[in-house]
């Protein structure tokens, strides 16, 4: 089994679900979906392929909650 069909089974365990979010460790999808559509970055206003970013990351301290992220373009993101 490759290591995506792997995560996808994991997924869909539920004790592994509720592991994920009681760690915060997920973003919630209509957080990630309304950030993605708007399909415009954060910093430069450019438009494309954007990329959730963590302003405070995660293994710091940071959650995942809508004001701790920012949709960068690719660019602004690799030089963060």
């Amino acid at each position: 089994m490759n290591t995506v069909a792997r995560i996808r089974k994991m997924l869909k365990d539920d004790r592994i679900k509720e592991s994920y979010a009681a760690q915060n460790r997920l973003i919630m999808p209509n957080i990630y979906h309304a950030m993605k559509a708007k399909r415009q970055c954060a910093k430069c206003e450019k438009k494309g392929n954007i990329q959730i970013h963590h302003i405070i990351p995660v293994s710091k301290g940071g959650s995942n909650e809508r004001s701790n992220l920012i949709a960068l373009c690719e660019a602004c993101h690799r030089n963060r």
